[in-house]
């Protein structure tokens, strides 16, 4: 090393120097930085630097110079010079978005940013360039009308999967004409004739339920397994047999692991850009692995099977365009994550809240059996459920508490910058509506914290839901989950089937402190056991 201070105020001292104010400013100016292209200028830079002093102690000094310098000035512009400097939430946040990757590594990001929100309201800055907002008025961000506004960068993780699918792509023309192709699988007649095969995995379920003979048991492994095999046959046209002890048990664990991966780089957009050039996580290796199989399996078929990759073999109506081999391995994923992981932990939060509630449980019970007689003795079914009004009641509020996906999607503002509610959010910013802040917030949902499926019936409308365009579990506007209505029947079937053949009460062994320490937010959530007992009804 230089050993006095003549030698360390140099030439090659200022030149660091100076290349690290260019580079910052440089870099400071330009909206999502290409990280590929800055990482291989930066080093050809190394090499060349290298070349020309020969000196290890030298080129150590002058690259310890320049990064000190180029990341000494990124923090003060970021912390005391940005347009969100004077935005609420953490210092940390502020510098640098390895802070929400280790938020969504610990699994608690959604819960300290809705601890934000009640601390310091509406508008929190949560990230360098990020913000999260608790406020219906910013969901005119994702309405159809707003053109400037895209997928924010967190989508850049579709970098991991290979390709984009319905929801990672970023360009709305592209959003539009995979759309078009995915509508077509959740038509209402589509929708229709999946009926009989969810009322399949339903009666698997309730058998499974009947072999318990009311011993405790963790509820969260047999509630996921009904999920997957309705998921595998809806969507791939494939009995998986999760419910029947033939299926792969160790998937749903790979899908969890890949979610954590997927969360934790999606906080990372500039490492997403990376992500071709590192070594891939054996987790994500394996869940890929396997929803490839079940893709090529489901193409082996061909089109004589209705069912969602049918649709996604298809041509898009409008223009004509088929989905890319690559297009239709990131698809499938999705079907994968969206079509059993969501459902899933809804309904074992909400047999969870029955547990807890007894007599909100009652309640539902005589519905379901007034129902019964009303109909004759008839078995329920996908059609007659949407008839109970409390049960429907009983599931909006678990997916108001317990939403399935509680960060919500990100977008970002366009060149023009958006104002929301009186607060203007500058250009290229990306923006989170947070579903957990918004979903539980007395403003919109009076006591908030509390299940109260009574908030959604007419006695108690006007009382329970000031706003309800407040209730965004499935998102909102053009990206609202397009599985809404399929999800919809089979947790009406599910909850029906179940509080019509069992009292749901909680095993001895289940500790409801523990249980919520043990919630995740991997951007979908992952849960904890549940010991429950599911005793037969006289």
């Amino acid at each position: 090393m230089p050993k006095d201070i003549a030698s360390m105020l140099s030439p090659p001292t200022f030149l660091a120097i100076g290349l690290a104010l260019l580079a910052q400013n440089t870099i400071w100016g330009i909206n999502e930085a290409p990280t590929r292209t800055i990482f291989y200028l930066w080093s050809a830079l190394q090499i060349a630097i290298f070349i020309l002093l020969r000196n290890i102690p030298t080129y150590i000094f002058i690259n310890t110079i320049f990064h000190s310098v180029f990341l000494t000035t990124t923090a003060i512009r970021r912390l005391y010079f940005h347009p969100l400097s004077s935005w609420p939430g953490h210092k940390r946040a502020a510098l640098t978005k390895l802070y929400e990757a280790y938020l969504y590594f610990t699994g608690i990001n959604a819960l300290e940013i809705r601890r934000l929100h009640r601390s310091h309201g509406d508008f929190l800055r949560t990230g360098p360039n990020e913000v999260a907002i608790n406020n219906v008025e910013a969901l005119q961000l994702y309405s159809r009308q707003n053109f400037e506004v895209i997928r924010g960068p967190f989508y850049k993780v579709s970098a991991i999967v290979g390709d984009v699918n319905l929801i990672s792509t970023r360009e709305s023309s592209r959003h539009k004409t995979l759309r078009g192709i995915w509508e077509q699988a959740f038509k209402t007649n589509a929708v229709k004739e999946y009926s009989p095969r969810v009322e399949l995995h339903v009666d698997r379920f309730i058998e499974n339920l009947k072999a318990t003979e009311g011993k405790p048991f963790d509820c969260v492994p047999v509630i996921c397994n009904m999920t997957f095999d309705i998921m595998a046959d809806l969507g791939f046209g494939k009995d998986y047999g999760m419910q029947l002890g033939i299926g792969d048990p160790s998937y749903m664990g790979y899908m969890h692991k890949y979610m954590r991966i997927i969360a934790m780089t999606g906080a990372l957009p500039t490492l997403s850009d990376l992500v071709p050039l590192l070594p891939q996580h054996a987790d994500t290796k394996a869940f890929q692995k396997k929803g490839r199989v079940m893709m090529e399996e489901r193409i082996s078929l061909g089109k004589n099977r209705q069912d969602i990759f049918n649709h996604l073999l298809s041509a898009d109506s409008e223009s004509g365009r088929k989905l890319s081999h690559s297009e239709l391995d990131s698809n499938a994923q999705l079907i994968i994550i969206a079509g059993a992981d969501t459902t899933s932990s809804v309904l074992s939060n909400l047999f969870r809240e029955l547990a807890l509630n007894p007599e909100i449980q009652e309640r539902l019970y005589q519905e379901i059996m007034d129902a019964k007689i009303r109909n004759g003795g008839t078995k329920f079914d996908c059609e007659n459920t949407k008839s109970l009004p409390y049960l429907q009641a009983v599931i909006d509020e678990s997916l108001r508490l317990w939403p399935p996906v509680p960060a919500g999607a990100q977008a970002q503002t366009g060149p023009s910058g958006a104002t929301v509610a009186g607060r203007y959010i500058p250009p290229f910013t990306g923006v989170r509506v947070h579903h957990l802040s918004m979903l539980t917030d007395e403003r919109y949902f009076p006591q908030g914290s509390r299940f109260w499926p009574e908030r959604w019936l007419g006695e108690n409308r006007q009382e329970g839901v000031k706003d309800i365009r407040a209730f965004v579990p499935f998102s909102y506007g053009p990206h609202v989950c397009i599985g809404k209505h399929l999800a919809y029947n089979e947790m009406r079937l599910a909850v029906a089937r179940t509080v019509e053949g069992f009292k749901v009460t909680l095993g001895e062994g289940f500790c409801e402190e523990r249980y919520r320490d043990e919630w995740r937010d991997y951007f979908t959530v992952m849960i904890g056991g549940i010991e429950m007992v599911f005793r037969p009804r006289d």
